[in-house]
């Protein structure tokens, strides 16, 4: 079972796991409207990741060792 989800990026946003059904979605306040994006929260960039960790084959734009991430190592 996959528990965490962590990098050495401080942009990226730690996930935790529990056992059951984990949902994926982006906070609002009370002032948000039903209109206003939720872009730039990771929620894309966190279902790729567990995809390519699942054994998807990555593509080109989407390796870790490419891009922002080339210079973060796992501990």
């Amino acid at each position: 079972m996959l528990r965490r989800l962590s990098a050495d990026d401080e942009r990226f946003k730690e996930v935790s796991f529990v056992e059951g059904l984990n949902l994926i979605v982006a906070s609002t306040t009370a002032s948000s409207a039903d209109t206003d994006s939720r872009n730039s929260a990771g929620k894309s960039s966190l279902i790729e990741l567990i995809h390519f960790l699942l054994g998807s084959r990555a593509t080109n734009t989407a390796r870790p060792e490419q891009g922002a991430a080339a210079h973060h190592v796992q501990p």
